[in-house]
């Protein structure tokens, strides 16, 4: 009898079904869509500042893992703060008196997080937050969405974020550092313009570096002062209380101290790196002669 030879077995692989982290992408391009922040609908976006204005939410799952994707405006002018390049450089708004620390680091002005739900105490890891913004940036590309995506990082509390955005055909890629001990360079303004032109690929740059420099003093202890103070006796100092001869000498006041600190800020907007020196032995920054002061009560 001859041998019968068996027929090769086949074997095919469906690519149809969409991976978890693909169904993450869709559902993150959809919210983008929802918000519109997509290219077709930044026109209206623009017109329609109410309806974008609105901070919104979504919830996405990747498998047992929950994320909540949160679109932050910081300003009623963010629709108009033009995109990404522009707001990064505008050198009007560096230092703003309130706003999300991504705001304040970055400079941006419309921004979208991604945040585990529930958030852990540990945070994310820097290769979970790596396959978090590979989706984010595949879903910006397709979407022609201009907004930077940030995500959270490390402990909760020292609030370090690392983000990516693509706009104009170029991708920015948001980093956030936390030093337990700052190096020495990093004390005065020369060292940390040196590191700057290291990090930029330009050293020897001939341009000068314009930077802007913010100091804020704050003031906790009010034991120099008495308080509270206890209500005036009116039978003793009579029904005129001629005794007052001082504004700052009132006998009376708020049982509690309404005010916890006072923080004052003193401010050198949009200076040239050839116009002030700050070293390790010189300063030219001296906070009596800043050219704009603010003070904020807590």
């Amino acid at each position: 009898l001859n041998s019968m030879e068996e027929p090769e077995e086949r074997r095919f692989e469906d690519f149809t079904n969409a991976s978890e982290w693909e169904s993450f992408t869709s559902r993150l391009e959809e919210a983008l869509c929802s918000w519109r922040l997509h290219k077709d609908e930044r026109v209206i976006s623009r017109q329609n500042s109410q309806i974008v204005g609105q901070s919104g939410k979504e919830k996405i799952s990747v498998g047992p893992f929950s994320f909540v994707v949160a679109l932050h405006q910081e300003s009623p002018e963010a629709i108009e703060a033009g995109d990404v390049f522009q707001q990064l450089s505008n050198l009007s708004d560096d230092f703003p008196p309130r706003a999300h620390c991504i705001r304040r680091w970055f400079g941006v002005h419309q921004f979208i997080v991604i945040s585990p739900s529930p958030e852990p105490d540990t945070g994310l890891t820097n290769t979970q937050a790596k396959l978090i913004l590979s989706s984010a940036s595949v879903a910006l590309n397709n979407t022609q969405c201009c907004v930077p995506v940030f995500v959270g990082v490390q402990q909760k509390w020292r609030r370090m974020y690392t983000g990516v955005c693509v706009s104009q055909g170029k991708q920015i890629w948001f980093d956030t550092v936390h030093l337990r001990y700052a190096p020495p360079q990093f004390s005065h303004l020369t060292g940390m313009i040196e590191v700057f032109k290291s990090k930029v690929g330009q050293p020897s740059v001939k341009v000068p570096v314009v930077v802007s420099v913010h100091f804020t003093y704050v003031l906790r202890d009010f034991d120099l002062f008495n308080w509270p103070q206890s209500p005036p006796d009116f039978d003793k100092q009579g029904k005129t209380g001629s005794n007052v001869v001082e504004v700052s000498d009132f006998p009376f006041g708020s049982t509690l101290d309404p005010v916890i600190d006072l923080h004052l800020s003193t401010t050198w907007p949009s200076l040239t790196e050839d116009v002030v020196v700050d070293n390790a032995v010189y300063s030219d920054l001296d906070p009596i002669d800043a050219p704009r002061w603010s003070l904020r009560a807590r």
